[in-house]
């Protein structure tokens, strides 16, 4: 019995994490979120799923997004993203999943947000493989149907809207985790937490599984939010603690990556940490990895589009080849319990299209990582796992009485075991006393951001997609009316752990950007749904 999806087994990774109040609701239910029937992107093809922002409502199509950091608000792309990023290309509103024009919105408001609500996006893990954006951040209402054909309708919700050729398309955040603006007093929560706070979802769990266009019939994005349905879980599934670095909270180790061709070897035999992140598309994997995938299947590195292009005659081997890969998983190093997810070749079948590159190109979704900082799991890879996230866990004392199961739309919610209980409370108290630390780091620095000009900013932004699509043309700014706007004063880096805090430890430069996620402290609970009181 496996986790099945469209009847194909997915192997689900369970991420507990412990954010977030407790909340007792009578009846309350995880909420399934339809696909929108369209296959999206210019590096693949990718199940989005339906947003409506703003008033009168504009539809756009997203992506949903795990990363911590980064997915904490919606990303939307405005129509800036095409008639100034890409003013040649044909049929661009569509292909980036419809655009936002925040000017047409009678509800969108910057009024509490300095510059506009001109920020540079943040990002850590993403930032470490060379994408970046800058983001024009606002208040406005959105709405959503689920797949009991209810609407959610809510107001006074961040957006950020995004430009950047680095993300083609936007993203539905699935981060538990509050914004903080530095000229704002209280911390802007997720969409998650909001849900859960206007008593729409139990929780600020989640599951994710990004869909197969290649499977027969094609496999659609599968978004649960507030729990996880029950019925697509069975015997295959790993449980990870969640780590201790708010950057890289998604964490598995790999152990090894085979392939079904008779007599081959393994192509990753010494086993790494992953950090699943649905923001990347690709894998990214150390060198020594991608070097014996090219020796086995003929693949050659395109150093000025930083892609493994594939010519017809690759193509063609690759395709009567049809190999199958397995990538076997862990939660640590040190542990023996593993389960194997098995890939097939048509999953890495991918067209890439402009701005990526001038002309539209077959190629392999693989990376080279230059280091450990870099190592990726991304959203090819969720095509056939799905990751399932449980945050609310273990009623307090006072509600310890109750007996009632926490259900999803389809089935009753399972509960974590003392041991993954354990570990993430660990966790939570780790990532608390790292935001404490970067608080205070943020105080010490508030005034040493580096400013720069709106036309700087975006032009610096629009430098970067130009480059990466090898275009020789130059981007205007958004709007040159607007007032200065702090830029990232030092590179990024992630803290895996509690360190010393000496001048040589690398640090998170906040007061730079002007924002970052907030981590709540709050009592565990469990995933509730079903109860009627609290006690």
């Amino acid at each position: 019995m496996g986790r099945k999806l469209c009847d194909r087994p997915l192997a689900m990774l369970r991420l507990p994490r412990n954010f977030g109040p407790c909340r007792t609701s009578e009846a309350l239910m995880a909420l399934s979120i339809p696909a929108s029937g369209q296959w999206d992107g210019n590096d693949g093809k990718w199940s989005t799923v339906l947003l409506n922002i703003g008033s009168p409502a504009q539809q756009v199509r997203l992506l949903p997004g795990t990363s911590a950091t980064s997915s904490t608000e919606v990303w939307a792309v405005l129509e800036e993203g095409c008639t100034l990023a890409n003013p040649n290309m044909t049929e661009c509103f569509y292909s980036r999943g419809n655009t936002f024009a925040r000017n047409e919105s009678s509800s969108w408001s910057t009024s509490r947000l300095a510059n506009g609500g001109l920020f540079e996006l943040l990002m850590i893990s993403e930032a470490e493989l060379g994408l970046e954006g800058n983001a024009y951040f606002g208040f406005d209402t959105m709405s959503f149907n689920t797949s009991s054909g209810d609407s959610v309708e809510m107001s006074d919700q961040l957006v950020a809207g995004i430009a950047t050729n680095d993300f083609w398309l936007g993203f539905f955040p699935l981060s538990p985790i509050g914004m903080n603006f530095t000229d704002m007093d209280q911390s802007v929560p997720s969409l998650l937490a909001s849900l859960v706070d206007q008593a729409r979802i139990p929780s600020r769990s989640w599951a994710y599984s990004a869909g197969a266009y290649y499977q027969d019939p094609p496999a659609y994005v599968s978004l649960t939010l507030g729990g996880f349905d029950e019925l697509k879980i069975g015997g295959r599934s790993l449980e990870v603690p969640f780590g201790a670095d708010q950057s890289r909270d998604l964490v598995v180790w790999l152990n090894s990556i085979t392939y079904d061709t008779y007599g081959s070897s393994a192509l990753l035999t010494q086993g790494v940490y992953m950090f699943l992140d649905s923001l990347v598309p690709h894998l990214w994997l150390p060198p020594a990895v991608c070097q014996r995938f090219e020796q086995a299947f003929n693949l050659t590195w395109n150093n000025d589009t930083e892609l493994y292009l594939l010519d017809e005659t690759v193509h063609t081997a690759l395709l009567e080849q049809n190999p199958t890969f397995t990538f076997s998983l862990s939660e640590s190093e040190d542990q023996k319990d593993q389960i194997t997810i098995t890939i097939p070749y048509a999953a890495f079948d991918f067209n890439v299209s402009a701005p990526a590159v001038n002309n539209v190109s077959r190629y392999f979704p693989l990376k080279r990582a230059a280091d450990d900082s870099q190592y990726i799991l991304g959203r090819v890879f969720l095509q056939e796992a799905s990751a399932t996230q449980i945050i609310d866990i273990e009623p307090p004392a006072s509600a310890s009485n109750s007996t009632d199961e926490a259900r999803t739309d389809e089935g009753p919610a399972k509960q974590l075991s003392p041991g993954a209980i354990a570990g993430v409370v660990l966790g939570g108290i780790v990532l608390l006393g790292i935001a404490l630390m970067l608080f205070f780091w943020r105080q010490k620095r508030q005034n040493r951001g580096a400013q720069a000009t709106t036309s700087e900013v975006i032009e610096d932004d629009a430098a970067h997609s130009m480059k990466r699509a090898g275009s020789e043309n130059f981007l205007s700014e958004l709007a040159v009316h607007e007032q200065a706007v702090h830029e990232a004063g030092c590179e990024f880096g992630a803290m895996p752990e509690l360190q010393d805090w000496g001048e040589d430890v690398g640090r998170h430069e906040l007061s730079a950007i002007g924002i970052i996620p907030e981590v709540e402290a709050s009592p565990l609970c469990e995933l509730p749904s079903d109860r009627s009181s609290s006690k």
